[in-house]
């Protein structure tokens, strides 16, 4: 284990891990500028309305027995939830293993608060993301356009494609572009993919993996 005084460098390789694409989240029908949000099954969905600059936000309640979401816009309300504004909606709590929310298209900024395990998808437009559970185990996509990533120490962070910016996080993935890496406290592992890309592992045992055209390379550092 080789100690430095700060674990940061700077690379233009090709990716070490593609972050595995994740599906389309199925949503009923609704009107156009209104984001859904319904249960199916385990899986409480959250899918933002198209054509529209979203700031969703979804936190448990302090009793647990919902999840409180909220929206620029307005609501589609499907199975399991009920509205509690104009643009916000609660959803029941209870056989939730697992949340999936969609930003679509535009400049999005989505912000969770919860330790249910969660996919969001920022697909589209230049995003902000964040994880604020001390216990999330959250998985944070940027998918396109520059989008900037905040996780919880647990969380898995993948910027995908164009120019991201990560930080926290257990696992951060920068993907294709230029990219900027911060794994911030405790035992990370950085990848940065294609592209040239800043590696800051921070504080902890850190490992920084870099793809040459032939080799892979992955270094471990303490701080």
């Amino acid at each position: 284990m080789t100690s430095i005084l700060r674990t940061t460098l700077r690379v233009g390789l090709a990716s070490l891990v593609a972050a595995s694409a994740v599906g389309a989240l199925a949503a009923p029908a609704h009107a156009a500028g209104n984001t859904s949000a319904f249960k199916s099954g385990n899986t409480l969905f959250v899918n933002a309305a198209t054509g529209t600059t979203n700031n969703i936000k979804l936190e448990r309640s302090i009793n647990g027995q919902f999840y409180n979401i909220s929206d620029a816009g307005g609501f589609a309300i499907g199975s399991g939830c009920q509205s509690t504004g104009q643009r916000s909606v609660m959803c029941a709590a209870a056989g939730i293993s697992e949340i999936r929310i969609n930003a679509g298209d535009l400049d999005d900024r989505i912000e969770l608060n919860t330790a249910t395990f969660a996919v969001v998808l920022g697909s589209s437009g230049n995003d902000t993301i964040v994880s604020k559970h001390i216990n999330s185990q959250a998985r944070l996509n940027g998918n396109d356009g520059n989008d900037t990533i905040i996780g919880a120490d647990f969380d898995r962070l993948f910027g995908q494609n164009d120019h991201d910016t990560l930080s926290g996080g257990r696992l951060l993935n920068g993907g294709s572009g230029n990219d900027k890496l911060f794994g911030l406290g405790g035992n990370d592992s950085l990848v940065g993919g294609p592209g040239t890309d800043h590696l800051d592992g921070g504080s902890g045992f850190d490992d920084l993996c870099i793809e040459g055209e032939t080799t892979v390379a992955c270094e471990a550092f303490s701080l």
